[in-house]
């Protein structure tokens, strides 16, 4: 079954050769949104959410998707394709071996089977992203996107927060979210963690504190995503975090009026893919 979500389109006059298109494949969702290449305004957002298993049928949800989304019709002169999903690990990559890397993700994450492993590396970061995706993931994404670049989204927020000095930055999905710790201008850590209510994410959070031995009074949780400030998950984080905020958008790119209607940090974990 798949639902829209989130359907946002300006009235920018743009040309196909001036816009580029990307498509987040996550574990439970489908966003796409297009930007003007120069002026890196977002011109559409669309957010699909699924219930596909992990090796259920790519293909056949984006099949249903092209069906109800007004961006899949159109050509663009760019497209990137973002891995989001959690079986995937980031290796320096003076100990980035390739021919052991799977056994990473087995040890990590357990055996899979009818899967691929996935390197990508950013040589000026000196790291490789090392992960595994449904085989019939891959074959879908070539499928409807002939041409894309490929990358995971893991080694992107690697590149995002290695310069800052520290905090805790939460990304939140419907029933997931990314964690990322930052400690003395270095990631530490960088995970997806499942959650069913407010207790289970803020769990997951002080645990962390307390394994990177960082304080809870005085350690900053940013908050982006899929998260309402009147909710009882944010509710949840404020009673037990004392330093809590939505993130800001950066200015790296611009969003129009058209998306007013929605608090900006709903759209972050999407638009800081943008390269």
């Amino acid at each position: 079954m798949v639902q829209k979500t989130f359907g946002i389109y300006t009235t920018t006059d743009t040309t196909a050769e001036e816009e580029r298109l990307y498509v987040e494949l996550g574990q439970r969702h489908i966003a796409l949104w297009t930007a003007e290449e120069t002026t890196r305004q977002i011109l559409a957002f669309e957010l699909f959410e699924h219930e596909m298993s992990p090796l259920d049928s790519l293909a056949e949800v984006l099949k249903q998707v092209k069906l109800f989304s007004r961006l899949l019709d159109n050509r663009y002169a760019k497209t990137q394709v973002i891995w989001e999903n959690q079986e995937c690990l980031l290796v320096p990559n003076s100990f980035h071996d390739r021919e052991i890397a799977p056994n990473y993700l087995d040890l990590m994450f357990g055996n899979s089977v009818n899967t691929l492993v996935q390197e990508q590396q950013r040589p000026a970061e000196q790291m490789t992203a090392v992960f595994r995706i449904p085989r019939n993931w891959k074959d879908a994404a070539q499928q409807y996107f002939p041409g894309a670049a490929f990358e995971h989204k893991y080694l992107q927020l690697y590149y995002r927060f290695s310069n800052d000095p520290k905090g805790i930055y939460t990304l939140f999905y419907r029933s997931h979210f990314i964690l990322i710790l930052v400690k003395g201008f270095k990631v530490q850590l960088l995970q997806t963690f499942d959650y069913q209510t407010p207790e289970d994410a803020l769990y997951h959070i002080l645990n962390t504190c307390n394994q990177y031995k960082m304080d809870y009074d005085t350690t900053p949780v940013h908050v982006e995503g899929l998260i309402d400030l009147n909710s009882p998950m944010y509710e949840e984080l404020k009673k037990y975090l004392r330093d809590v905020s939505t993130a800001e958008p950066s200015g790296e790119w611009q969003i129009g009026s058209e998306f007013a209607q929605h608090p900006p940090h709903y759209f972050l974990p999407f638009f800081k893919m943008m390269s």
